[in-house]
């Protein structure tokens, strides 16, 4: 792992907020979600493949969740978690 001094912290920190704060990122972040709960909704219950295509959905918010976690976390430390 490379070694980063103060200045590269507080610039990569700076960075992250910027992301995390930039309207076509949020925007992109939420119709993600709104997809995933859609595609969980429509799920029929009743299919014997139902619980394989939920699990799938909830992985992808996972990931997504995670991303999002990640740029938070270098924003307030400058490194990921």
């Amino acid at each position: 792992m490379v070694q980063m001094n103060d200045f590269d912290v507080k610039v990569r920190g700076e960075r992250a907020r910027q992301i995390l704060e930039d309207p076509v990122y949020i925007e992109a972040v939420q119709k993600a979600e709104h997809s995933i709960v859609l595609d969980l909704a429509a799920l029929d219950v009743t299919e014997e493949s139902a619980a394989q295509k939920a699990l799938i959905h909830v992985i992808r918010l996972q990931a997504l969740t995670d991303i999002v976690s990640q740029l938070k976390s270098v924003m307030t430390t400058g490194e990921m978690a």
